[in-house]
């Protein structure tokens, strides 16, 4: 599985991309871009699956652009899962403020109605564990660190990124897994 954020690609595009990419043998569902007032597109998220493993039953679209839940089905293992395709808003700019309370909120209160015990959510969380932070002695504590922070403090998500994921030295794109679903990633995750 392969989840791509910040993608850019409107509708139109996306749906050429899911052709080309159903040639190959692969599946995508995705939630296109948003265009901003100055015509320029934004956001957007894409799940990639090989259908082989992995069977997607349902595909919803929390918050446009942003946020896109899958309830899929472990083909071997028959187990259920929950994946949440993610791009959080940028950290730390003013004008997004209300966007970041906003997607935090609605993913925090998505993932406490989960009823199901592999859930992971993978994406640009555009925020910083804690202990990352502190590891790279980053003085900076925005509003969205402390929203994932808040997600991480219930024990219900575990964070599974190692070292830096992007070119800043910062680990802004993550994987977030429950115990459960990090127990079972393996190379079809």
């Amino acid at each position: 599985m392969l989840i791509l954020a910040d993608t850019h690609t409107t509708a139109d595009e996306a749906e050429i991309m899911k052709g080309m990419l159903e040639e190959q043998g692969i599946e995508m569902n995705h939630t296109p871009a948003l265009e901003n007032i100055n015509g320029h597109h934004t956001a957007g998220v894409m799940i990639w699956t090989d259908p082989n493993e992995i069977t997607i039953r349902t595909e919803t679209e929390i918050i446009g652009g942003r946020i896109l839940r899958l309830e899929a089905v472990d083909v071997a293992t028959e187990d259920e899962w929950v994946i949440y395709g993610c791009y959080m808003p940028v950290r730390g700019i003013a004008e997004t403020a209300d966007e970041v309370e906003e997607a935090w909120k609605t993913l925090r209160e998505q993932h406490d109605k989960e009823t199901v015990a592999r859930t992971i959510i993978g994406g640009d969380m555009n925020a910083e564990t804690k202990e990352w932070r502190e590891e790279r002695r980053a003085k900076r504590h925005t509003p969205s660190d402390a929203h994932l922070e808040g997600l991480l403090e219930e024990g219900t998500l575990m964070p599974q990124a190692e070292g830096s994921t992007h070119r800043s030295g910062t680990q802004i794109d993550s994987w977030l897994a429950s115990p459960e679903a990090a127990s079972g990633l393996g190379a079809s995750w």
